[in-house]
C-alpha cells in the first residue's frame, strides 16, 4: 500500500510516516496543498492522509482539486486529519471519506484506512 501524508507540521508528518511504514505502507510526505497536488498529478496512491488545516491551500481546497483533475487519485480515499471539533463542524468533513482526530491514535489511524481502502 502507499499513502500520501500531507501536514504542515513535519512533526505529524514523521509520526504518521513512522506508523504507517511500521505496518509496511510506503509513505510518501507533502508540506502543503500545492506539493499535494503536485504529487498526485503524477503518482498514484492508495489514500491520500490531508491535514484540513494548512496555510495557503486547506485540505478541503485540495480535495475539491483531486477529485475534480482528471490524475491518477481521482477517485483514491482521502482522509481528512484534524484538529478540529468534528462533531461540531461534521458537514465540513463530509465531503472526505474519513476523519482521524489530533491528536492520532494509531488504533484509529489503521481502522480508518482499513475502513477506506480497498484490499486485493
Amino acid at each position: 500500500m502507499c499513502a500520501l501524508i500531507v501536514d504542515d507540521q513535519p512533526q505529524i508528518r514523521q509520526i504518521v510516516s513512522s506508523l504507517l511504514a511500521a505496518r509496511g505502507v510506503v509513505v510518501s510526505e507533502a508540506a502543503d496543498g500545492l506539493i499535494c497536488l503536485e504529487a498526485v498529478a503524477v503518482s498514484r496512491y492508495d489514500v491520500v492522509l490531508l491535514d484540513y488545516r494548512m496555510p495557503g491551500l486547506t485540505g478541503a481546497e485540495v480535495l475539491t482539486q483531486i477529485r475534480s483533475a482528471d490524475g491518477p487519485n481521482r477517485e483514491t480515499p482521502i482522509i481528512a486529519v484534524t484538529a478540529e471539533d468534528t462533531t461540531l463542524n461534521s458537514d465540513l468533513f463530509a465531503p472526505f471519506d474519513g476523519i482521524v482526530a489530533k491528536p492520532l491514535s494509531a488504533e484509529v489511524l489503521y481502522r480508518t484506512i482499513s475502513s477506506v481502502v480497498r484490499q486485493g
